[in-house]
């Protein structure tokens, strides 16, 4: 009797293991689709061919260190803050996941930055990708760690358009801040 209970739990907990494979497969095919069908070219292998546009002041740097979420220090002490996203503070919940992403990805590490201009606390604004052409703003926002910064985006944009479509992809997975339910990070800074 124990025996047939145990079998047909195991039974069960492959079913269930084999439809979330397939639902997740299912989701990544969608994704894909949506991204085709926005800009007519594949998103695939983690590099989003889409934004790598080069109609801004394209510098390489060398990353010394990750400030935050949306915020790297680069060689000659510059701070670069990244272009039309906004990430969670370092006391939300999401901190600890976006360093453990950001640390690796760039601390250490060679990218280009399309410089965009200056805010007025004198970082650099620009779009941040890795050496393999990985745009990491849209990675941000892609996986929830991140939201877009409609106030200081241009609206009629294709780069807008895409980071809104990645925003929303993110809160209908619930991705990162919108599984955790969290408030967006520019409605919590005041408790920064």
């Amino acid at each position: 009797m124990f025996l047939n209970i145990l079998a047909l739990g195991i039974v069960c907990l492959t079913i269930y293991f084999i439809i979330m494979f397939e639902r997740e497969k299912r989701e990544d095919e969608i994704f894909n689709y949506r991204i085709k069908q926005l800009f007519n070219k594949p998103y695939k292998d983690g590099i989003n061919v889409v934004s790598n546009v080069n109609n801004f002041n394209t510098q390489s740097f060398y990353v010394n260190r990750v400030i935050d979420g949306d915020t790297i220090v680069v060689n000659g002490g510059h701070r670069i803050r990244f272009a039309n996203i906004d990430a969670y503070e370092s006391n939300s919940p999401m901190h600890l996941h976006i360093m453990n992403y950001m640390v690796p990805l760039l601390q250490g590490q060679n990218v280009n930055i399309d410089i965009r201009g200056k805010d007025k606390y004198g970082r650099l604004i620009g779009n941040v990708f890795t050496s393999n052409g990985l745009n990491v703003n849209h990675e941000l926002v892609k996986n929830g760690m991140a939201v877009v910064y409609d106030n200081y985006c241009d609206r009629s944009s294709d780069e807008y358009r895409a980071l809104k479509e990645s925003e929303r992809i993110a809160q209908v997975y619930r991705l990162g801040g919108w599984g955790m339910l969290l408030n967006r990070p520019e409605f919590d800074r005041h408790n920064y």
